[in-house]
């Protein structure tokens, strides 16, 4: 699903509850990282470039909710990703790439509030019906195809 939010901000928000065709015996999860890369090039790049100073297009951002765990050695069930150069400068904040572990997230639950993150308090006001709603959604196979 693609939205643009107040701040004309574009985001592509997409669910993915099994591991991607490919990826199940790799435990690499190649196909799920290039998908991200994919979707969010094009949604940004679907921006009025030739009318727009290039600086100044919309940021663009692509969330995917994971029903498994895409990164292994990482506690976080949040993990932003954006162009860095190997010593961490951004080339510019136009550009970032969520992946949402929703099986990390009874860990976070578990967490006393003073060793969150923002974005883990945030996930724990979800009140606990809809995580059980998001949860069977992703157990049935909602998102499974990761129609937009």
């Amino acid at each position: 699903m693609s939205c643009k939010i107040d701040s004309g901000d574009q985001i592509e928000v997409e669910m993915q509850a099994d591991p991607m065709e490919g990826d199940k015996s790799a435990n690499e999860h190649r196909n799920i990282r290039g998908r991200s890369i994919f979707n969010v090039c094009d949604l940004h790049s679907s921006q009025q470039g030739i009318s727009v100073p290039y600086g100044k297009l919309a940021r663009t951002y692509q969330i995917t909710f994971c029903g498994y765990t895409v990164f292994e050695g990482r506690k976080s069930c949040f993990n932003c990703f954006s162009f860095r150069n190997p010593e961490g400068e951004e080339l510019l904040n136009a550009v970032n790439i969520l992946f949402v572990e929703l099986s990390k997230l009874k860990r976070v639950l578990e967490k006393p509030v003073t060793e969150m993150t923002s974005g883990e308090m945030w996930a724990t006001e979800l009140p606990e019906e809809e995580i059980r709603v998001l949860e069977g959604g992703m157990a049935a196979g909602v998102g499974r195809s990761g129609v937009k």
